[in-house]
C-alpha cells in the first residue's frame, strides 16, 4: 500500500492530514498543526500534520 493511503487512512474527517516530506515543500506558505509520530500499518511512525489553512 503506498504511503499516501496510509496518511489519509491516518487522518480525521474535515481536516487535511500531510506528511512531513509535503510540509516541507509547502511550511512557507500554509498555517499547520503539528501531529507528531503517527503509526502507520506497513510503513512504521510517520510524521504528520494538519493543514489548517493558506498563509495570506
Amino acid at each position: 500500500m503506498n504511503t499516501a493511503a496510509r496518511i489519509e487512512a491516518a487522518s480525521v474527517p474535515g481536516r487535511i492530514n500531510a506528511s512531513a516530506a509535503f510540509l516541507e515543500r509547502v511550511r512557507d506558505q500554509v498555517r499547520y498543526e503539528p501531529r507528531g509520530s503517527i503509526a502507520c500499518k506497513h510503513k512504521g511512525d510517520l510524521e504528520m500534520a494538519f493543514i489548517d489553512a493558506l498563509k495570506p
